[in-house]
């Protein structure tokens, strides 16, 4: 399917899809993260692969590392609520950039692991929700670069939510990236993958 006029590559939310913010330049774009089964799902299975696909050369070692970051840290928190499906589950994680450009890297890592809880809880995000985040293995959203052209990347798209790290926050203020967001976008800063996945889906998480 190819990205609208405002970017998007889907109109409503989808379990296992979430919307990244990219890099690529000066420019900021969306990437997308799709995760879906590659077979039926096995509560006895032991094993557990996962296959990772990108397009134009987004994908490398360091990009491949930080989702293997986002799966476990998506399976440690899920193992907290009792639900082992991602210990089970044979996974396709699928990158797509809407500019045909920009790499996954490390501010992919919060997309990417809410995109396997929503698979694991198949629970679609909240609808226009964009999101950008250094995930770390025990579920700390670390900040990232280059806010300023993601921030704006998703105003463009219109997306009516935003998910930013909380070490973010002054660079959000100095820059007066309010002023981009002030009509009809809701900016939500996190500071843990919990505080991120109560946020997209609505739940409780200890």
């Amino acid at each position: 399917m190819a990205p609208g006029d405002d970017g998007k590559v889907y109109d409503a939310p989808m379990v296992g899809v979430t919307v990244g913010l990219s890099r690529s330049g000066t420019s900021g774009g969306l990437i997308y993260f799709e995760v879906a089964e590659t077979d039926p799902f096995d509560a006895n299975s032991r094993k557990n692969p996962l296959v990772i696909t990108a397009g134009g050369g987004m994908l490398d070692t360091l990009a491949t590392d930080f989702i293997i970051i986002a799966r476990c840290a998506a399976k440690k928190i899920m193992r907290e609520q009792q639900n082992s499906y991602l210990d089970r589950a044979n996974l396709h994680l699928n990158i797509v950039s809407t500019d045909g450009s920009s790499k996954a890297g490390p501010s992919g890592g919060l997309a990417e692991g809410i995109a396997f809880v929503s698979m694991a809880t198949k629970k679609k995000p909240i609808a226009n929700l964009a999101m950008t985040g250094h995930l770390t293995l025990n579920g700390a959203v670390l900040p990232i670069g280059s806010t300023k052209p993601r921030v704006i990347a998703a105003k463009e798209a219109k997306m009516t939510n935003l998910m930013v790290p909380i070490g973010n926050k002054k660079e959000f203020d100095e820059l007066k990236l309010d002023e981009v967001t002030r009509n009809g976008m809701h900016v939500q800063f996190v500071a843990t993958f919990a505080d991120a996945i109560r946020y997209c889906f609505s739940v409780i998480i200890m």
